[in-house]
């Protein structure tokens, strides 16, 4: 809300000749600094273009083309999981066999090697026109299996992917180190010969039944009511103050106290009961 006290008076913000509008100085302008020789700042830059990436206006509007006209409406594991029949499915696009992060952080380590602008709108420019050339690999997910891949669950087979990933390793190669290119043939070799049948089964409907009879016995409603009006009574007596603490030697002379009987209890296949106190 604005308080129209603080409005200004228009004689307050126009000249002499009514033709000038004072906006007073304005804040210098901040721009966040990383030092990227720290591993620490440089990982900070990377989650930074990441999320660059994400919220900008073009990727929104690449996802949004993918999903109304690529067929990235409904899953790539399970086609007839799809967002179009109820907006409650969330299907979520999946970097893969490269992560967002592993794009972004070799697009800059080829900036960094050709002293180009390093910040962080520049960055993201380039990791976008990559995406816009296709050569990032993208695959759509659920929610639930999305999670699963980056679990380690559920493995994506490269060749399924939509984008020509390895157009972008072919033009990005020198900029990725030995870890990732060695990794990258280890998916390429486990995805020849991959079952995403055999694999499917994990998000396979399992039914668990439960035969209850005999399993256990409720307490007799006698048993239940007896308990009920002796608390009540012992409740009584602490309200009208009749309560007594016992003496020591009322203590000594109570009794254990028989164990109340089970509510629940287990048997076994031939009708006996489990004991499970050792446990």
């Amino acid at each position: 809300m604005i308080n129209p006290i603080n409005l200004n008076k228009l004689d307050e913000i126009s000249g002499k000749e009514g033709k000038t509008f004072h906006v007073g100085q304005l804040p210098p302008y901040e721009q966040l600094d990383y030092d990227l020789s720290s591993p620490k700042d440089l990982e900070k830059f990377i989650k930074d273009v990441e999320s660059e990436v994400r919220n900008s206006y073009e990727y929104r509007q690449l996802i949004k083309y993918l999903r109304e006209y690529g067929g990235m409406d409904r899953s790539g594991i399970n086609p007839n999981i799809s967002n179009t029949d109820s907006t409650k499915i969330k299907i979520e696009i999946h970097h893969t066999p490269l992560t967002l992060g592993d794009i972004v952080r070799v697009v800059y380590e080829k900036r960094l090697f050709f002293h180009e602008d390093l910040s962080l709108e520049m960055v993201a420019k380039e990791v976008m026109e990559c995406h816009y050339k296709c050569l990032v690999g993208l695959y759509p997910l659920t929610a639930t299996e999305h999670e699963m891949v980056h679990n380690g669950y559920l493995f994506i087979p490269p060749q399924n992917v939509y984008g020509n990933w390895r157009t972008f390793v072919d033009l990005y190669r020198q900029f990725f180190d030995d870890s990732s290119l060695e990794t990258l043939e280890s998916i390429e070799e486990h995805g020849k010969d991959f079952d995403t049948n055999e694999q499917n089964k994990i998000l396979a409907q399992s039914n668990i039944y439960i035969d209850s009879n005999g399993a256990y016995e409720t307490p007799r409603l006698e048993t239940l009511q007896n308990l009920r009006l002796g608390m009540s009574d012992r409740v009584n007596e602490i309200k009208n103050n009749m309560y007594m603490l016992p003496t020591l030697q009322e203590v000594y002379a109570i009794q254990t106290p028989k164990e109340l009987p089970k509510a629940i209890y287990f048997v076994d296949d031939e009708g006996n009961i489990i004991d499970d106190s050792a446990e």
